[in-house]
């Protein structure tokens, strides 16, 4: 249910006591063809429901190829994304499509959102990834719950001393909700969205890159590992 984009919106919800951080959904379909393309605003976005990666981001609906969109879609219908990597929460998710409002920076046009993953064990925040330029060029930053930078991605870990980022005004409340979203579980990363100041819910992962993440140093590695065995 947690990995399921549909049912996790719902289940987010209850926790929470409403919709306010959920990213409003457009529509859910169980083919490419049952979307009504017409009455879609001008950007929103794709995704389907039981995988990861399969999303489909239309600024500019005039200029969409819709018959390209369908058969890419109904291509990620068919597939159970379990037997990629053998994630098992994966395995029986119903496959669904949904279309959400696109959300960006209302301070700034089609600015990408800020992206934040926190690691949580038992229900408490131990670090949080930042994800920068998406877009164009990924990178990866990991900060403390006290937002100290920690040198733990293999490609930003050389910055110079002294490097951070701008601590976001709302990390408190966005430490306060991952923790709320995680409570009862062993270990899951919850994934957060900050758009024009207010939070948004993204996903639950549970298994980053698999378990077999060689973007992260082996001292980040040891860290994560031991706080799985405690």
């Amino acid at each position: 249910m947690m990995v399921d984009k549909v049912a996790a919106k719902n289940y987010v919800s209850t926790i929470l006591g409403g919709y306010d951080h959920i990213i409003p959904t457009l529509g859910i379909f169980e083919h490419a063809e049952d979307i009504n393309f017409d009455v879609l605003p001008d950007q929103f976005v794709l995704k389907c429901s039981h995988d990861s990666g399969s999303r489909i981001i239309c600024l500019n609906k005039n200029s969409l190829k819709i018959r390209s969109v369908q058969k890419k879609l109904n291509r990620y219908l068919k597939r159970n994304y379990f037997y990629k990597d053998r994630e098992w929460p994966y395995k029986n998710v119903p496959p669904q499509i949904i279309a959400e409002k696109y959300m960006c920076d209302v301070q700034s046009e089609n600015a990408t959102p800020g992206d934040f993953k926190f690691y949580c064990f038992d229900g408490k925040v131990e670090c949080i990834l930042v994800c920068m330029d998406r877009s164009t060029n990924l990178s990866f930053y990991y900060f403390t719950r006290d937002w100290q930078f920690l040198r733990w991605d293999v490609k930003t870990q050389y910055k110079q001393p002294g490097f951070t980022l701008p601590r976001p005004e709302n990390l408190d409340e966005m430490i306060a909700l991952a923790e709320k979203l995680s409570s009862r579980v062993r270990h899951v990363r919850v994934d957060l969205y900050d758009i024009g100041g207010k939070i948004y819910f993204g996903e639950y992962t549970f298994f980053t890159n698999c378990g077999l993440d060689r973007t992260i140093t082996h001292e980040c590695d040891v860290f994560l590992g031991k706080l799985l065995h405690l």
